[in-house]
């Protein structure tokens, strides 16, 4: 009775496979626009958190946020560029505060999350979410 079950199912399993491989590929047509991305990195001492927005080409504008514990309390940076003119961007951010240019680092900086909305000349709205630990 086993071999009976196990019969169709392997029949099955054979033409399924068999017609997968025979799909065309659908190809886009005309250039395909590229997608905003957001690269983070945070330096070994997390003190310093660079953020490098790539593919920027068809963005307008766009804003990020920085959220993250340090000092035991939750922390946050905001930022905007209002008017993109270069298709990568660099942004170094100082996790801590300064004060008459003292600057004093955040203790135990952990659960960082990152995020950017942009805003596309088409109007179209993508958002990037990077979470590091």
């Amino acid at each position: 009775m086993f071999k009976y079950l196990l019969l169709p199912f392997l029949f099955l399993t054979l033409v399924s496979s068999s017609s997968l491989a025979q799909s065309p590929v659908l190809k886009p047509k005309g250039k395909v626009a590229p997608v905003p991305d957001l690269v983070v990195r945070l330096s070994p001492a997390r003190t310093y958190l660079t953020l490098n927005f790539k593919n920027l080409s068809t963005v307008k504008s766009f804003n990020y946020e920085v959220n993250y514990t340090g000092n035991n309390q939750s922390q946050g940076i905001f930022g905007q560029v209002s008017k993109v003119k270069t298709n990568l961007l660099m942004r170094q951010l100082f996790l801590g505060t300064c004060s008459k240019k003292v600057c004093i680092s955040h203790k135990g900086v952990k659960k960082l999350t990152v995020t950017a909305r942009f805003t596309q000349k088409n109007g179209k709205k993508t958002t990037r979410i990077v979470t590091l630990p």
